[in-house]
């Protein structure tokens, strides 16, 4: 059932009647969360003295998850607040002025459409009636005409030809008409669509849908402000970032940070307050049960010969019998940033529409840096410039998209992780092409030892080769992944020349690091034997 409240005009007296006074309910402010908005809306009306219904549109979509705040100007009293669903309610008293002029442009757009299609009626009629007339002249017989002289019979032939090359003339130009109004037709429609979308941008009121219904008492006129507050679902921002890399002997490193704001709302956000928040409304907010954590031995009893059959039916039914159970279930708990919670206040009015994503540039700022090359021909082709950065602002990078930049072009864009305030990370800046590598296995072997066989053997011998082909010297840090074996039957022994740098990387088990200096044209080479043996009734899982 539908229920109708007209939109009153606000010149209706001020007596103690009661009256029902529809307002518009729009954004002015909205906290965006990574997944979620805390949104304000506002409403002005002019109250007269007495009781009324003052009736904002609102999608109650959200009620079940937070119930919204209000909040009423002075000298109004509130009583009762009502939700309605299914409500027609007047849709112009309610539009804004930019509402209304789009909705004008939508309806010029449509008069012009039918203007035109009843033109292109008119040019329609107009060949059917051309139709009719070459009809009537391809009508015109040989017999009809035996009682004619010869100077009517010339003076009637040459009536059909004119009346014959008149008519093709005009099909000819109806039909030039009517292609020239199919076209203008399309750009109109296009038009109109395109001022539908314009309108639609708008979020306008639907004419028809939820209400809120507020009783309020007013003891003298005022023009009254009413204020909403709730929590949506369908929202949130990420942070985007631009990082540009001077590449050379005093590199240099500029960051300009930006922010990806989503909003599916079902309303355009129109020069609104903005603000973003590392914060989530929607987390735990109450500690988990304790619980209890009970601890059971048993004595197994012994299940005989049984077939397997019986054994596989059997199973399942003991073990549910005996098995320690929990319970209750663990619980993983997932914060970010460690209970940290960081607002950035946009300094200006933003909009973004409905089902619509805004970029707005946060700031900019730089941070020292450190290159280097990276290799790691194991696997890669080519070393890799690395930037060794410090973040010295006062609050942590948060996690977003990145894209890179080197001397100007561009690089890639990969996921870009948290750096907190005052930690160091490695950035990635682009293969260095001027530095190659090759990576060969030497020698494979594979077989068996003892006189009686009694284990396995293997001996790898891999050599990989780094060449500096700039013009220039080249320092590079090198990183091979060495073979090891948590095992005690797995034996696994290497002969590295030279020698790494240092291993046991970062305390990764195998990880090795060669310090290169390579002049320029030149290549300098490492080869690494490895012999690994194992029992003869297992198998090697392992790849060089």
């Amino acid at each position: 059932m539908r229920i109708l409240f007209p939109a009153l005009s606000l010149l209706v007296a001020a007596p103690v009647l009661a009256a029902d006074l529809t307002a518009p309910l729009n954004v002015t402010a909205a906290t965006v969360y990574s997944q979620g908005a805390s949104l304000t809306y506002r409403a002005a009306v002019d109250l007269p003295a007495g009781n009324h219904r003052v009736l904002l549109p609102y999608d109650l979509g959200g009620y079940s998850f937070s119930p919204p705040q209000l909040k009423v100007s002075e000298g109004v009293s509130i009583g009762a607040i009502n939700y309605l669903t299914d409500v027609v309610y007047d849709q112009d008293a309610l539009l804004s002025d930019d509402q209304a002029k789009a909705k004008a442009a939508v309806e010029a757009a449509e008069d012009a459409i039918t203007a035109q299609q009843t033109q292109a009626r008119t040019v329609t009629l107009q060949l059917a009636a051309l139709d009719t007339q070459m009809g009537f002249l391809k009508s015109i017989s040989g017999g009809e005409l035996n009682s004619a002289d010869p100077v009517q019979m010339r003076a009637l032939a040459q009536m059909v030809r004119d009346e014959a090359e008149a008519g093709i003339a005009r099909r000819l130009e109806l039909e030039q008409q009517s292609r020239d109004l199919n076209k203008e037709l399309s750009e109109l429609t296009a038009a109109l669509h395109e001022a539908e979308r314009q309108f639609d941008s708008l979020s306008p009121p639907a004419g028809q849908g939820g209400i809120m219904a507020i009783s309020v008492e007013v003891a003298a006129p005022v023009s009254a402000s009413f204020e909403v507050a709730r929590i949506v679902n369908d929202a949130r921002w990420s942070v985007d970032y631009d990082f540009r890399l001077d590449y050379g002997d005093d590199p240099k490193l500029s960051v300009e940070r930006k922010v990806v704001v989503t909003q599916t709302t079902g309303q355009a956000w129109s020069n609104i307050d903005l603000v973003l928040s590392t914060a989530n409304p929607f987390s735990q907010s109450a500690p988990s049960n304790a619980g209890l954590n009970l601890a059971r031995i048993y004595k197994p009893e012994p299940i005989g010969k049984l077939t397997s059959g019986v054994r596989m039916s059997a199973a399942p039914e003991m073990m549910a019998d005996e098995l320690v159970m929990l319970e209750e279930p663990v619980i993983m708990a997932t914060t970010q940033f460690d209970g940290l919670s960081l607002n950035y206040v946009y300094p200006r009015k933003v909009s973004v529409g409905h089902n619509e994503t805004a970029q707005l540039v946060l700031d900019s700022f730089a941070l020292p840096v450190e290159t280097s090359l990276l290799a790691i021909p194991r696997i890669d082709e080519t070393a890799f410039v690395m930037a060794a950065i410090t973040n010295n602002t006062s609050e942590p990078l948060l996690p977003g998209m990145a894209s890179y930049y080197r001397d100007g072009s561009f690089i890639g864009r990969e996921g870009f992780e948290l750096i907190p305030a005052g930690a160091k990370a490695d950035l990635p800046f682009g293969a260095m092409e001027g530095v190659r590598m090759t990576y060969t296995a030497l020698r494979q072997e594979t077989g068996d030892s003892g006189i009686i066989t009694t284990s396995n053997t293997r001996e790898d011998v891999v050599e990989f080769s780094v060449e500096n082909l700039t013009d220039q010297p080249q320092e590079i840090r090198v990183l091979y992944a060495l073979p090891y074996s948590q095992q005690e039957d797995l034996v696994v022994s290497t002969t590295i020349r030279p020698n790494p740098s240092e291993t046991n990387v970062d305390d990764v088990r195998g990880l090795s690091e060669w310090m290169m200096t390579i002049p320029a044209g030149e290549t300098q080479k490492v080869r690494l034997s490895t012999a690994l043996s194992w029992p003869k009734d297992f198998e090697l899982n392992w790849a060089q």
